[in-house]
């Protein structure tokens, strides 16, 4: 090897080919090691790819075990390839595409008329013509070279061309003829004009069934091109066209490499052609053994195609190749020393016959692949026909051995160890001491394996969870799910079943969230028009396909016979009446149909040019169209005369709409403006409503007051169309909207853009609803029903989605002013509010109507109680009263309970037979619950009294108070006091009993909590710390948990025995106002400043499906009684009732399934999202069913 770089002489001698054997491999060696000389010969390549150049062989690799890898081949796919070692072009598309719409002034051959260029690469050049005489289209290809070309290049052209030309299979590219034209040879090949079969696949895995009936076509024709003694070499998605039926086609026998535009790769050498992951790995290797020597080439083989079909047919199941890495050169050495994850692995749909088809052709050995591609056919045959297959999967010790032969270093060892333990075995009995403590030091590394395994599962989880709430908290919902399902599956194989239901739990919150996707069908062509019936039972589709298609709109299964058009139908709509529809055409016609019959009616309009929209009027007499010509018409259905002149925009017109009175019409146009007219007299009505950019969509809202328009300019508009002002919030989209509709109530608005994603907006506020509704192409057509509990969206991919939409959340609880306080009665069946507007009232939990009247107080009540039966109700007010009330009356009992300044709070005592009372004039009172008289001396304090409670049985009271004091009174000595007061350095603002009375919780402005032992007074524990005033605190039901939330914005749960965080702390974004915790102990509920409520996993600290959303301040939460709903409000007048999500109980799989049929969606092993096509979606559904 070279010391120093070589001269520009020598690299240009090593590009020509001229330097001797020795100092080939010598400067070779060192080329490839240095990337300065190889940037000086990619620099001089240009050179070395003319026609009659031989591309350098830089020389070979080292040895890998038995097998030598060309090094020039792994050269080249180390660095980017010099243009013109394409055959088909350079990978990054340099240079101005091929426009087989232009024509070309190259003289033609006899006979041939050249209609364009197709490609061109470094060797040859194809155009696409017409046979004079014949009239039939063709690929012609010629070499660029023409007779300058090597002898050797013509003999290959010519040769190969005679041999393929003798191959006569339905299902290979045929070639009519070989000749030459001005001293260049030609081709004229079968044109075939549709798509490949690797833009059919790209990310888009078929049905196992589909796949395999295609690959056994193309085992098929190679058997063909087989007995012909033809190998092919390169087969790969790219290499197979698709007919118009969706028949295949295999070209590119080593010839037309012009038609490999994306995945080609470079072929340094003749030994080495194919795409890295389509390639055996025989045709990158050569074997070494006795009958092939060091500088031969043992070839290709039937072999080396049965691999490609096997590498298509993995694609096709999977949805991806079967090795692909992040370069050329990486995928070539996992061809070469890795196993395919089967494919079932990837997609458990997969039957096992099929995978093992798939996997017996993509064997590395060639002996253990199937011997011919007739022997392939026949078990994809065996397959289809639901018979056993002749392929067997690999048996558990060929596994391992095959692991053996790739891991031979580790192998070697783990044998020498086996040995070395079985020798000692056998010397001495006496050993079986060590192997004992051997074996136990073995088992316990087992075990530490294993609780590795589940610490890297445990944190798997925890990261899904986090990264799924937050895309749900994002809008993107169905996301989100996915990765809980996934998080969940993380925390089943850790085996934290506290972990496991906190997914499940926060998966039951968020899904009621989602649009669930309730059917789901294709359609023959791209979509461009949709639309219910006004019944809500059928759906119209109309596309390129030319025809409309009538659906069930509960099932998706086709109803009637397709009806069809001479062109594509860009818009359609039902008679008022549901019985007729009318289409609008391409032809420029609008035509009109029995829904009933499906037969045309005799009726039918037409403008210059094609119609992009129509509508009938409300009561179903007139038409309106609009069209490419920029004119929309108006039409009597009755004679079929146009009414009043043209209506004229300066583009064409996109979409029209009948307002619900029928006095005007609304019109949508490309000159950026939706416009007004009288359906009258067809003169404009106002000024134009003007977009940034095109106008694609136009609506009036059910009452005809606003207008609703989609545009270009990435946004929906609302207008007011008496001013022609534009009115409440933009409605934005990541790209153009391409139509909007609103609900049949109006509340709602449905938006599709051309990212492929649907919304669905609240009017009133402009937020959107719950997660977008996603396509793979362009929303190209949506409605609401008639009912409006559900969207139709159609795109550009030909699926048309049918989505339940949400629904609105709980109940809502008004007052005039801000709510104070909530609370259930003890049954759960009444609720009672307190507001700023100085009444109480009582409503039935269940429907949310008002009980009696309200309960009145002179100023705002502030604090409320129900006595233990529920029969009494207790408030206390701003005007320096407490009131006990009847329940079922709203009438008052007894006198009121005067304090001498305002009360703050308010209870009952455990037996209901007493209440107590606190206020701003320092002090807390007993009074009867029947009289209302006060019992005994007031309890004081030195300032405002904030919080009180009863001890569980009733004997003792706790206060708390400005005075930085809580303390504890007996009510049985005449509410003397107990001990000392409990001291704090701030304000105490919350008091609490444990379950059992012996510990009393108390949360202060000096931001800690403290737990006192309520016989001695004495600290039980060390303060529990915050980092801001705690200003609410509480025991769990079973006393072992202790609940803290203040003004550093958290909420903590601490092991009441130790003072210990259980949790990470419960974080909010704003400061923590009010807590709950259920009478299972399991679910936390907390309010905050953030203008959020939300529920979080006792166990886990973890945040339960959505935050429920308020308008302001949260000052209050609660749980009912039975924890199945819950409570919150505050700053605003409305309290609300919500629901609590119960645990999914479903096994995991069928979880899993749940989500992923309701989403229409999975998430694949890398976290990327793939929406599910028809028939996965419905396999799906059934199983989950």
């Amino acid at each position: 090897m070279l010391k120093t770089c070589p001269s520009s002489e020598q690299l240009r001698k090593l590009l020509a080919d001229q330097l001797g054997e020795a100092q080939e491999h010598s400067v070779g060696d060192h080329v490839e090691g240095c990337s300065l000389c190889q940037e000086a010969l990619e620099r001089l390549t240009d050179l070395a790819v003319r026609p009659g150049h031989r591309p350098p062989r830089l020389g070979l690799s080292r040895t890998r075990g038995d097998v030598d890898v060309d090094a020039g081949f792994l050269h080249a796919l180390k660095s980017d390839p010099p243009a013109g070692l394409f055959f088909g072009g350079s990978p990054s598309g340099a240079g101005p595409p091929a426009n087989p719409d232009v024509g070309d002034d190259r003289p033609a051959p006899n006979g041939y008329e050249l209609l364009g260029e197709l490609g061109r690469g470094g060797m040859g050049v194809v155009y696409k013509a017409r046979h004079r005489r014949l009239g039939r289209p063709v690929a012609l290809k010629m070499l660029l070279a023409g007779a300058n070309a090597a002898p050797r290049e013509l003999d290959r052209f010519r040769r190969e061309a005679e041999s393929v030309a003798r191959l006569q299979h339905p299902n290979i590219v045929q070639i009519y003829e070989v000749g030459e034209h001005d001293g260049r040879p030609f081709l004229a090949l079968e044109l075939v004009e549709g798509e490949s079969l690797a833009q059919l696949i790209a990310e888009n895995p078929q049905s196992p069934r589909r796949a395999a009936e295609l690959v056994r076509m193309l085992a098929d024709a190679i058997h063909a091109a087989h007995r012909a003694g033809i190998i092919h070499r390169d087969l790969k998605p790219a290499n197979v066209l698709l007919t118009s039926a969706r028949a295949p086609k295999i070209a590119d026998f080593g010839l037309a490499k012009w038609l490999d535009g994306e995945t080609a790769y470079p072929t340094l050498t003749e030994q080495f052609l194919g795409t890295p992951s389509y390639m055996a790995p025989e045709q990158a290797v050569r074997q070494r053994s006795a009958t092939v020597g060091p500088g031969e080439d043992s070839g290709p083989t039937a072999a080396t195609d049965i691999y490609s079909l096997g590498a298509i047919l993995y694609e096709m199941l999977t949805g991806r190749p079967p090795f692909r890495a992040g370069t050329p050169l990486e995928t070539v050495l996992q061809v070469l020393h890795e196993e395919p994850v089967p494919p079932t692995r990837l997609r458990p749909n997969v039957p096992r016959d099929l995978e093992t088809i798939c996997l017996k052709c993509l064997e590395k050995s060639v002996p253990r692949r199937y011997h011919s591609a007739l022997e392939l056919a026949d078990d994809l045959d065996r397959f289809l026909n639901f018979e056993p297959v002749r392929a067997r999967p690999i048996s558990a010790p060929e596994r391992v051995w095959r692991w053996c032969l790739r891991k031979t270093p580790l192998a070697i060892a783990l044998g020498l160890a086996a040995l070395a333990l079985a020798t000692t075995i056998g010397l001495s009995i006496s050993l079986a001491v060590y192997h004992y403590r051997a074996a136990s030091h073995l088992g316990k590394a087992f075990r530490e394996v294993q609780t590795r395994q589940r610490a890297v599962d445990q944190q798997a989880s925890h990261l899904a969870y986090e990264h799924g709430q937050a895309l749900a908290e994002q809008g993107d919902v169905a996301q989100g799910v996915l990765w809980l399902v996934r998080g969940l599956k993380s925390a089943s194989l850790a085996r934290d079943l506290n972990l496991e239901r906190a997914f499940r739990l926060s998966l039951s919150g968020w899904l009621p969230r989602i649009h669930p996707l309730r059917v789901r069908f294709e359609h023959p062509g791209p979509i461009q028009a949709v639309a219910y019936s006004p019944d809500g039972r059928t759906i119209a589709v109309g596309g390129d396909d030319s025809s409309v298609r009538f659906r069930d709109a509960a099932t998706g299964d086709p109803v009637g016979a397709p009806l069809p058009h001479p062109m594509k139908v860009g818009a359609l709509a039902f008679s008022p009446d549901g019985r007729t529809l009318m289409t609008g055409c391409d032809d420029g016609g609008a035509r009109l149909w029995s829904v009933r019959t499906g037969e045309p009616l005799e009726l039918e309009f037409y403008q210059t040019e094609a119609i992009l929209g129509v509508a009938f009027s409300p009561d179903g007499r007139v038409a309106i169209t609009g069209s490419v010509d920029k004119t929309a018409r108006l039409w009597d259905l009755a004679s079929g005369e146009p009414i009043g002149p043209p209506m004229t925009h300066k583009n064409l017109i996109t979409s029209v709409a009948f307002s619900p009175d029928g006095r005007t019409v609304l019109t949508g146009s490309w000159d950026k403006t939706a416009q007004l007219w009288d359906a009258v007299t067809g003169a404009p009505v106002g000024q134009p409503l003007s977009h940034r950019d095109w106008v694609a969509s136009v609506a009036y809202s059910p009452d005809g007051r606003t207008i609703l328009t989609g545009g270009y300019d990435r946004t929906a508009r609302l207008w007011d169309r008496e001013s022609g002002r534009p009115i409440g919030h933009v409605l934005r989209h990541q790209h153009c909207v391409h139509n909007a509709a609103f609900s049949p109530d109006g509340k709602r608005i449905l938006t599709g853009s051309f990212d492929g994603i649907a919304r669905i907006w609240d009017t009133a506020t402009g937020a959107p609803i719950g997660p977008p509704i996603r396509h793979r192409h362009t929303v190209s057509s949506l409605a609401f029903s008639p009912d409006g509990r559900k969207v139709l969206t159609a795109g550009f991919d030909r699926t048309v989605l049918v989505s339940e939409v949400a629904t609105p959340f709980g109940l809502s609880f008004s007052h005039e002013g801000f709510i104070r306080a909530v609370l259930f009665s003890p049954d759960g069946r009444t609720i009672l509010s307190a507001s700023q507007d100085h009444t109480a009232r009582l409503w039935n939990a269940a429907t949310g109507e008002p009980i009696g009247a309200p309960l009145v107080h002179g100023e705002e009540v502030e604090s409320i109680a129900f006595s233990p039966d529920g029969r009494t109700v207790l408030t206390g007010s701003f005007d320096h009263t407490a009131r006990l009330w009847d329940a079922a009356t709203g009438e008052p009992i007894g006198a009121l309970l005067r304090h001498e300044d305002r009360v703050q709070t308010v209870v009952f005592s455990p037996r209901g037979d007493t209440v107590l009372t606190g206020g701003d004039d320092k002090m807390a009172r007993l009074w009867s619950a029947k009289t209302g008289e006060p019992l005994g001396n007031p309890l004081r304090h030195e300032a405002a009294v904030r919080a009180v409670a009863f001890s569980p049985d009733g004997r003792f009271i706790a206060t708390g108070s400005d005075d930085k004091t809580a303390r504890l009174w007996d009510t049985n000595r005449k509410q003397q006091p107990v001990g000392l007061p409990f001291e704090h350095r701030g304000r105490v603002m919350a008091v609490a009993f444990s379950p059992d009375g012996k510990t009393l919780l108390t949360g202060s402005d000096d931001m800690k909590a403290r737990l006192w032992d309520t016989a001695s007074g004495k600290i039980r524990v060390l303060p529990l710390q915050h980092d801001g005033p705690v200003s609410v605190a509480a025991f769990s039901p079973d006393g072992r948990t202790v609940i803290t939330g203040g003004w550093d914005r958290m909420a903590r749960l601490w092991d009441a025995a130790t003072g210990v965080p259980l949790t990470p702390p419960l974080r909010h974004d704003g400061t923590l106002r009010a807590l709950a915790i259920s009478r299972d102990g399991k679910t936390v509920l907390t309010g905050s400043y953030d203008r959020t409520a939300r529920l979080w996993d006792a166990a886990t600290g973890k945040p339960i499906g959505p935050a429920f959303h308020h308008e302001n301040q949260v000052w209050f939460v609660v749980f009912s009684p039975d924890g199945r709903t819950v409570l919150s409000g505050g700053q605003e007048s409305t309290a609300h009732l919500w629901n609590v999500p119960a645990a999914m109980e479903a096994h995991i799989p069928q979880v899993e399934r749940l989500v992923q049929v309701a989403t229409g969606m999975e998430l694949l092993d890398d976290g990327s999202l793939r929406i599910l096509d028809s028939a996965e979606w419905k396999e799906r559904r059934a199983h989950s069913d």
